[in-house]
C-alpha cells in the first residue's frame, strides 16, 4: 500500500485477516495458522535488528495469537520437533540479560530474546528458528559471536505449542531450506550434531 508520496506499507502477513471470525474473537485465547518459514543463509550483519532507514522483516517463523484478556500467569511457547522433543522454550517471563545494558559489548535490539506480548488482543511473536543457546557466563567478555545463540534447526515440520490461561493451543510450522543453499541432510544433521555438543560443553564451562 503506497500513498505515493514517500511512504509504502508492506502488508507481508494477511494470516490473522483471513481467519478472523466473530467465534475466534469470543475465545479467551487462539493461535493461529503459521505460515512457512525459510532458514536464509546470511553472509552479513542484514537482520531485522540492525538499524536503518527502514525496517527488515523478523528473521524467523512468525506467528500471532489472540488474547481476549491478559493472563495473570506467563504465556509460554514451546517449539517441538517432529519426534515431540523440545527444541525451543519462549516466555512472556522477562529475563535479566546476562550481559548488562551499559556494558560496550551488550546488543543493540536482540529482538530474539524479547519476552513474549501477554497484553489483550492480537500479538505477535517470533521464533527464530534457532534451539536454545549456551548459557553465557555473566560478565564475561566475547570478541565475536554470541554463545546465547543456539544452533539453527533442520528443515521440516515442527509444532508451535502455546500455553496460556491453562490452555494448550498448537499449529504446525514448515521451515524451509534456504533455496540458495546446496547441502545435504546428512551434512545438516552433522552440523546440527556438533554444534549442539558444543553447546552442552559451554554449558558445563558456565555451570
Amino acid at each position: 500500500v503506497g500513498t505515493h508520496g514517500g511512504s509504502i506499507w508492506i502488508l507481508d502477513d494477511l494470516t490473522p485477516l483471513r481467519e478472523w471470525s466473530k467465534g475466534v474473537e469470543a475465545k479467551t485465547a487462539h493461535l493461529f495458522t503459521a505460515r512457512p518459514a525459510t532458514r536464509w543463509h546470511y553472509d552479513g550483519p542484514v537482520s531485522s535488528q540492525v538499524k536503518g532507514p527502514g525496517q527488515n522483516p523478523p528473521i524467523g517463523a512468525v506467528l500471532h495469537y489472540w488474547l481476549k484478556d491478559e493472563p495473570k500467569d506467563d504465556v509460554v511457547l514451546e517449539i517441538l520437533d517432529e519426534k515431540g522433543g523440545l527444541v525451543r522454550k519462549l516466555s512472556s517471563r522477562k529475563v535479566e540479560p546476562a550481559t548488562p545494558p551499559d556494558d560496550p559489548d551488550a546488543a543493540e535490539d536482540d529482538a530474539a530474546k524479547k519476552a513474549l506480548p501477554k497484553k489483550a488482543g492480537l500479538q505477535r511473536a517470533v521464533w527464530d528458528l534457532r534451539y536454545e543457546g549456551a548459557t553465557k557466563i555473566r560478565a564475561a567478555k566475547v570478541d565475536s559471536g554470541d554463545p546465547a545463540e543456539g544452533p539453527m534447526v533442520l528443515p521440516g515440520t515442527y509444532t508451535l505449542r502455546l500455553n496460556v490461561g491453562g490452555q494448550s493451543l498448537t499449529t504446525p510450522v514448515e521451515v524451509r531450506l534456504d533455496p540458495r543453499v546446496s547441502v545435504s541432510g546428512g551434512d545438516l544433521e552433522e552440523q546440527l550434531a556438533l554444534s549442539l555438543a558444543l553447546r552442552e560443553d559451554l554449558n558445563r564451562l558456565s555451570g
